[in-house]
């Protein structure tokens, strides 16, 4: 019997804290062969590491937000790269959100960037599901950061209701056994997809820069995006520019 499993966890910036925040919403996709081969790999690492858990934001503190964390992950980014995981991503400009004229009934649904967040995450993850995994079953886990499980669900089902597709099945952390080691990986994921300043450039102005201005962090990025990946980003710029090819296709 094949079997599928995903997780996905958020990273968000806090506003008092960062000038201009973003949110991603990350995870992975994978056969249970791949999930089982990680497992004895993250864990000897987390060992090796002196951690029970791993979690970004632990080794960013433990250095004071220096650079140096970044040697402490690489080898977690590593294990991914080498999995055979497929990355499912989503990416949104906070200050566009915000600025954005949603109407009431879409902010019912998705009262907070990372809620659109996981909105947009639902198209990347079904396609992936659909192209690449088909016609088995996927078991996908959220971590608990969007504020509740009927949050979850409510922003999944108004998407399957807006879109026509059938629906997941969707868990939230501590629903599944197995979920520890592959929401660890999704954080890893979120975070980094969050920090580095090349996508970061990306959604803030519409294109992608010819360079990254933090080397290590690209390539961090490079690592834990994995061989295979499918992802969607969001901000003013980048509508504005898709709305412009858009109108250049029809004329």
């Amino acid at each position: 019997m094949v079997i599928i499993r995903a997780a996905f966890d958020a990273s968000y910036d806090q506003p008092k804290k960062v000038e201009m925040p973003a949110t991603s919403v990350a995870g992975y996709v994978g056969y249970l062969e791949a999930w089982e081969a990680i497992e004895p790999k993250w864990n000897a690492q987390l060992e090796k590491a002196g951690i029970e858990r791993f979690h970004l934001n632990d080794f960013r503190k433990k250095y004071r937000d220096t650079d140096f964390w970044m040697d402490d992950v690489r080898p977690f980014a590593e294990i991914i790269q080498q999995s055979g995981l497929t990355s499912v991503t989503a990416n949104l400009w906070d200050a566009d959100w915000h600025a954005a004229p949603h109407p009431p009934e879409y902010l019912e649904i998705c009262p907070r960037p990372v809620h659109g967040c996981l909105d947009m995450l639902f198209n990347p993850l079904a396609d992936e599901l659909r192209l690449e995994y088909q016609p088995a079953p996927a078991t996908i886990v959220f971590d608990n950061d969007f504020d509740s499980r009927h949050r979850i669900v409510k922003v999944h089902d108004a998407w399957c209701e807006r879109t026509g597709n059938p629906r997941m099945d969707v868990f939230l952390k501590g629903d599944q056994p197995w979920d520890a080691v592959p929401l660890q990986c999704a954080d890893l994921l979120a975070g980094i997809m969050r920090l580095d300043t090349f996508y970061r450039h990306w959604l803030h102005t519409g294109s992608a820069p010819d360079y990254s201005d933090n080397s290590m962090l690209f390539g961090l990025a490079g690592m834990v995006r994995g061989k295979r990946g499918r992802g969607v980003m969001w901000s003013a710029a980048i509508g504005n520019k898709v709305e412009e090819a858009q109108r250049k296709a029809n004329q």
